[in-house]
């Protein structure tokens, strides 16, 4: 099963499996019991959560999941250090051309963000971009955020 990732105001879920880890600087908005929380405190670490790692840093949190790599930004992000934020899904608190530029990840999310923003960077950066609102909630199947890539040797010819 893929994760989806639950918006709220200030905050995001990341449902995995049976649990749910809390990213952000904002309260749960779910009734649902949360296995870790991750703060952006600007406190440069790593924790370890079950399969996951989470390596916080000044500007954000990069997630690292089994399936997928999600990137969360809630600081600007100086374009020399863009890099470290390197994703399949970066999620912004502010949109910002220039790092979705630098990281093209699979997709995009601008939280609290309106479809018209999301749009208009998604034609000047050429990734895929989507506004989130409180309440949104994003399965990464449905938008290719997944880095699963096959392999050609696992698909024999027809004799």
């Amino acid at each position: 099963m893929a994760p989806k990732i639950h918006f709220g105001q200030d905050a995001f879920l990341i449902h995995i499996k049976e649990s749910h880890i809390l990213v952000g600087n904002g309260p749960s908005f779910m009734d649902v019991e949360i296995a870790a929380t991750i703060k952006a405190d600007g406190v440069e670490e790593k924790k370890y959560i079950q399969d996951i790692v989470a390596t916080k840093k000044k500007e954000g949190i990069v997630i690292q999941l089994p399936e997928s790599t999600i990137s969360y930004v809630n600081e600007t992000v100086d374009a020399k250090r863009a890099k470290e934020f390197q994703a399949d899904v970066l999620v912004l608190t502010a949109p910002n051309e220039k790092l979705i530029s630098k990281v093209q990840p699979r997709l995009c999310v601008l939280m609290n963000s309106t479809v018209y923003k999301a749009r208009e960077l998604h034609q000047k950066t050429g990734v895929q971009v989507i506004a989130s609102q409180h309440g949104t909630t994003i399965d990464l199947n449905d938008y290719n955020a997944i880095s699963k890539q096959k392999s050609l040797s696992q698909f024999k010819a027809k004799e």
